[in-house]
Order: structure tokens, then C-alpha cells, then sequence
């Protein structure tokens, strides 16, 4: 469904008794004869799960794991980015994971720019962004983190009213922590 932004897949893929227990357990929805998950989250989650197992499969060979990751298509990108984000809750993580990620010499341009994303869009990346102040500057990223920030760490906020204006709001604190 999300390889081919397709808004469900047809019932008929799905074998009737576990399509069953899904509907019970109201975790899908049908409509028109097709199936999606009832909530975002429900896909967030298993696409956390699934890139947990391609990463620690990886053992290392970053190629190998993004090469798998590009196997899935466009829709990965979003993806990857707020799994970058949860990655950023564990101290562990931001020690060993994310800063082998963003300082790996070998990364491929792509996703070092959707790494990036992820850490500047997140609500979580003020320690990482303490935590690793002096190696940004050290290796000349800080002005690519602004860069990335002035893409893409702003969202439209769009006012329920009959004057309409348009307003830039940060999305996620990376903007804030840049500036400190």
C-alpha cells in the first residue's frame, strides 16, 4: 500500500479469517472492497519494527541497509525520518546509533540529507544536538544543518477563519536548538 501510495489494498489479498479478527479488533477499516489500517500509527509502528529488523540485520554495512530500505520505494523517506526521531529518546541510541549514522563516511548522500530531517524535525533531538554541538562544527555540518532546517523544519499553519493568512511554525525543535 505504501510502495504504491495506494490508499488500501484489496480485501480480497487478505485471508478472510485474519481480515476478520483485524476489522474486530478494529484495527482496520474497509471501505469500496479495500482494507487500510485504521490509524496512522498502526503503519508507524510496523514500519518502525521493520526498519529496527533491516538496521540490526545490517550489522554495520550501512549500504546494505539503505539498499534495502530503497527497495520500498519513495515512501520510506517519511519513514526513516521519524524513526531517526524515536531513535533519539535513548541516550544509547544517540551514542552509538545516530552519531555512527550521521558521521559515517560512507553514507550515501540521500540519506545522510534524510537523517538530518529526521534529527532537525524531531521534538526530541535537543540532546543529541547538545550532546554533539562540537562535532558538527568540527566536521563542517552546522551550515548544512541550517541549510536542511530552511527546507524543512518549518510546516504551514493555517487558520480556521475567513481571513486567511498563512504562518510558518517550527516543525520539531532542531531550529530552536541550531540557534543555541
Amino acid at each position: 500500500r505504501a510502495r504504491n501510495f495506494l490508499v488500501g489494498v484489496p480485501c480480497d489479498e487478505i485471508d478472510p479469517s485474519i481480515l476478520k479478527k483485524l476489522k474486530s479488533n478494529n484495527i482496520v477499516t474497509c471501505s469500496d472492497q479495500c482494507i487500510r489500517l485504521k490509524y496512522d500509527i498502526f503503519e508507524d509502528i510496523c514500519f518502525e519494527q521493520y526498519i529496527d529488523k533491516i538496521f540490526y540485520g545490517c550489522k554495520g554495512d550501512y549500504k546494505a541497509f539503505f539498499n534495502k530500505l530503497e527497495k520500498i520505494g519513495r515512501c520510506i523517506y517519511r519513514r526513516y525520518q521519524i524513526w531517526i526521531e524515536n531513535k533519539l529518546l535513548a541516550k544509547h541510541n544517540r551514542d552509538k546509533f545516530i552519531y555512527s549514522l550521521l558521521f559515517a563516511k560512507n553514507l550515501p548522500d540521500q540519506w545522510r540529507k534524510q537523517t538530518e530531517i529526521g534529527l532537525v524535525k524531531s521534538r526530541h533531538s535537543e540532546n543529541f544536538f547538545i550532546e554533539n554541538t562540537n562535532t558538527l562544527i568540527k566536521e563542517n555540518l552546522l551550515v548544512e544543518f541550517v541549510n536542511i532546517t530552511n527546507l524543512y523544519g518549518f510546516e504551514l499553519d493555517v487558520p480556521f477563519s475567513r481571513d486567511i493568512y498563512l504562518t510558518l511554525k517550527n516543525s520539531g525543535i532542531g531550529r530552536k536548538c541550531l540557534i543555541d
